[in-house]
């Protein structure tokens, strides 16, 4: 059946989608595809009343402008296309994903689907004609025509609107009929808009594509998964609850690039650790990298007595303070004092050079081989508050021989590597590249380009990291098996139109935090949705999987 099985036009939402079940998703998905070919005129309706207000996520696709900026003639000209104009699908109205994962019982997870039509009959007719492996039964039960797909979706309409459900396991079509028939019938009160502010005001906005999720929920979710254990543990040990925090995204596709505005409105008790945080990372701290564009710039604005509170709160202050003096020569208060709290780490480059070394073997004749050696070259710095504190740090860490220190530059060996820290405007920086040491200190060489010293502007946190793809290949593999959910083997494989992408945080003020990510594209005459579902039906299976972080397999 082409509509559930084409590979080209559906591949790209299985790679998206997988953390379900990739047959499951890719029939659960197929109408939202079609309604990113084609667009008509007309008001959105309140389709969103059939999500439900337990729901955990929801993605909401403005389709109208979307297909205005994706469709070219070329697609108006196409077959699949012709066949998809005539699907009885309404293109001008909104559709919405939605899910639910409920970490005390993952078999309750589910997937959903809704949109609408401008010509029910036609819509039956293009269901019944698409070719299948077994074609689809088509039934009816209280007023809504069905169709069940591999036991695992159900899909539903009736006055001109779709409902589509999905799940892990296998449900007797029994149970499917209900779920579908409740959604149906659920009272408009008791839709996630009406009992959710943050999801109503999110409607309210112009959007591509926008999203809505529920951060408490997921976050308990996530707990579950092994690769996330180790730092949920940390949460729970500082008491971090994130019950009732939402996070609320609108993103809009341009040429060359996409801009997505992200909202985190988290409860008052969370926003107490709002203290730790600036509304600035230093302009000074960002200027010193030694480079125009880098690979990767992390900035960090703290506030290093907020944590100090922390610790007085959790009454870890006397156990700390006493390892530091023993270490330091600093109590916790003199080492807080220290630091201003802008911090900043920049990757510039990565170099790979072919070394000789010479080994034994087993029976002790000397013999040499060739292995490759990287080299990462990268500056950390950390802006300085009091210098006297930071003087008895440097002198105390000397004295028991941890650093050697050559006039105004100290250094200790880690591993093969000779480290440098040194101090250049109240600034302390650390790399372990000769080079861009002294340029550094001597204020030599290129300095960061603007455009990048200024994503510290009224930021808590900064990133920007260019994946180009010549920049990707200099990774060693066992860096990118580093990279969460093991996505980073994926980015070298992939031929991604992307060429950069920058995070930049404020604070949180009044409950409220916000982000802003902008993803820049390689061609900047292109719209970057175009860009994208082309990379994704460019992919193959073997490119790109997801983990099933919600599916409880």
């Amino acid at each position: 059946m082409k509509i559930l099985n084409d590979s080209n036009s559906l591949r790209y939402f299985q790679k998206l989608t997988n953390i379900y079940q990739p047959r499951i998703l890719r029939a659960l998905l197929m109408i939202v595809t079609l309604g990113l070919l084609l667009s008509s005129c007309g008001k959105p309706p309140k389709n969103s009343k059939f999500i439900p207000k337990d729901a955990s996520a929801v993605i909401c696709l403005d389709l109208k402008k979307m297909t205005g900026k994706l469709v070219t003639l070329k697609d108006l000209l196409d077959e699949d296309t012709k066949r998809i104009q005539n699907s009885g699908v309404d293109f001008a109205k909104k559709a919405y994903i939605f899910a639910k994962w409920d970490p005390k019982n993952t078999k309750n997870n589910y997937a959903g689907l809704t949109f609408m039509l401008s010509d029910e009959s036609k819509f039956d007719a293009f269901l019944r004609k698409a070719p299948a492996k077994t074609p689809l039964e088509i039934k009816s039960a209280e007023g809504v025509k069905y169709a069940i797909i591999e036991k695992k979706v159900i899909i539903g309409w009736a006055n001109r609107a779709v409902i589509m459900l999905g799940a892990n396991v296998a449900v007797p079509e029994k149970e499917w009929v209900k779920r579908l028939l409740r959604l149906r019938d659920q009272p408009e009160e008791e839709s996630l808009e009406a009992n959710n502010k943050y999801f109503a005001e999110l409607e309210e906005q112009s959007y591509d594509a926008a999203a809505w999720l529920n951060w408490g929920n997921t976050v308990e979710q996530l707990k579950k998964n092994p690769t996330l254990k180790f730092y949920s543990n940390y949460l729970d040990f500082a008491g971090i609850n994130f019950k009732e925090n939402y996070i609320t995204g609108v993103t809009t596709f341009e040429k060359g690039k996409t801009s997505t505005d992200i909202r985190w409105h988290m409860t008052k008790a969370l926003s107490q650790y709002k203290g730790l945080f600036k509304n600035d990372i230093d302009n000074k701290l960002l200027a010193h990298v030694p480079a125009k564009e880098p690979m990767l710039m992390l900035g960090l604005g703290l506030h290093p007595q907020g944590f100090e509170e922390i610790l007085n709160s959790f009454g870890l202050n006397k156990q700390i303070n006493s390892w530091l003096k023993r270490n330091t020569g600093l109590n916790t208060t003199q080492m807080f004092d220290m630091l201003s709290g802008d911090l900043m780490a920049s990757l510039i480059d990565i170099n790979k050079s072919e070394v000789t070394e010479q080994t034994v073997d087993q029976e002790g004749n000397p013999e040499s081989r060739t292995v490759t050696k990287i080299n990462y070259k990268f500056l950390l710095g950390a802006e300085i508050h009091n210098m006297e504190s930071l003087d008895k740090l440097l002198g105390k860490l000397s004295s028991n021989g941890n650093i050697e220190q050559d006039g105004e530059v100290y250094t200790f060996k880690m591993g093969d590597n000779i480290n440098y820290l040194f101090v250049k405007d109240k600034m302390l920086f650390g790399t372990w590249t000769k080079t861009i040491k002294d340029y550094v200190m001597e204020n030599k060489g290129a300095r960061l380009d603007e455009q990048y010293v200024n994503l510290g502007k009224n930021s808590a946190f900064s990133l920007f990291a260019d994946i180009k793809k010549e920049n990707l290949n200099k990774f060693p593999n066992e860096n990118l098996d580093l990279v969460p959910f093991g996505l980073g083997p994926t980015l070298k494989k992939m031929n991604s139109p992307i060429e950069s992408f920058s995070i930049q945080t404020t604070p949180a003020q009044k409950n409220l935090s916000t982000t802003k990510v902008v993803i820049h594209f390689t061609d900047k005459e292109k719209n970057s949705l175009r860009a994208l579902m082309e990379m994704f039906r460019e992919m193959d299976k073997s490119v790109m999987s997801l983990p099933e972080l919600f599916s409880g397999q």
